[in-house]
């Protein structure tokens, strides 16, 4: 933790360490809070937090797992081994663009924002393309439900 010992050495400056030990204290406070109120009401937190929580778990792996899924295996570029998927703006902003996990495999360290910016230059070289999650999957069960389960290369 930052509060305690000696900072990471990404914090450089006194405004970051500031920045890192404020951000510590109010996520304390949030967890603190979290904990006291589902010791006292306990059926308030399951039904506003734990229930909601389970479904963002079901959307995440919604959208994470068409990444890597029947990709290319084992060495290879970020454009065999990756998939990327046009989604709609709602999706991009809950999964700060995501989707666009073939530009943040070729450029690792980019903010999410510019995401985009790169899919745009390299979206013609990109080996594995899908066209929305939902058809993603659509795909996937039918091609279950057919017997059919192609490998990866």
């Amino acid at each position: 933790m930052t509060r305690v010992g000696k900072p990471p050495a990404h914090l450089r400056t006194r405004r970051q360490l500031r920045i890192a030990n404020i951000s510590t204290v109010i996520s304390m406070l949030i967890l603190a809070s979290i904990v006291a109120f589902g010791w006292f009401h306990p059926s308030i937190v399951t039904r506003a937090w734990l229930i909601p929580l389970r479904g963002g778990m079901f959307l995440t792996a919604m959208v994470t797992l068409p990444e890597h899924y029947l990709c290319q295996l084992g060495p290879g570029t970020a454009l065999e081994t990756t998939r990327a998927t046009v989604s709609n703006r709602l999706v991009r902003f809950f999964f700060w663009g995501t989707n666009f996990h073939t530009a943040h495999h070729l450029v690792g360290g980019i903010p999410s924002h510019r995401l985009a910016k790169v899919h745009a230059m390299m979206a013609d070289q990109c080996g594995h393309m899908e066209r929305g999650y939902l058809r993603w999957h659509t795909r996937r069960m039918w091609m279950l439900a057919s017997g059919r389960h192609p490998t990866a290369t």
